[in-house]
């Protein structure tokens, strides 16, 4: 995945190589969808996160605030 490959470029390590990928709807419970990751992330990797990367597109000022 390239997300992975490019976080070595600005000093992150990533031990898993086939993180839990979520496509999640910018108009849904911002929340929800991140315990719903989480909870992903428990059930397949055995524990929680300890980084998680939202990727938004250019017009979501909105989905920005509520997530930052």
């Amino acid at each position: 995945m390239i997300l992975i490959l490019n976080t070595f470029l600005i000093g992150i390590s990533v031990q898993r190589r086939e993180p839990v990928v979520v496509n999640a709807s910018p108009h849904a419970n911002h929340e929800e969808q991140f315990k719903n990751a989480g909870n992903q992330c428990v059930t397949r990797l055995g524990g929680l996160p300890s980084l998680v990367v939202a990727v938004l597109p250019g017009n979501a000022a909105e989905v920005y605030k509520a997530i930052k």
